[in-house]
């Protein structure tokens, strides 16, 4: 996640400011969910002041968690 922003404009804000970036600069546009497309920028909409990742989470990363 990139991060969290107000509107659809500053969320594309956001993807013009780091599709140079490396790593982002690979797929650089909005992904349309309508597509089979699977590499770039996903915008999605989240309710505010709601919990979202309610049923936890782990991170492996190589043998330890994180």
């Amino acid at each position: 996640m990139i991060g969290v922003y107000r509107t659809l404009d500053a969320a594309k804000a956001a993807v013009d400011r780091l599709s140079t970036r490396p790593g982002f600069a690979e797929s650089p546009v909005v992904v349309d969910p309508d597509t089979n497309q699977v590499d770039g920028f996903y915008i999605g909409e989240y309710e505010l002041d709601e919990d979202h990742w309610t049923e936890g989470f782990i991170t492996l990363v190589g043998d330890r968690h994180c």
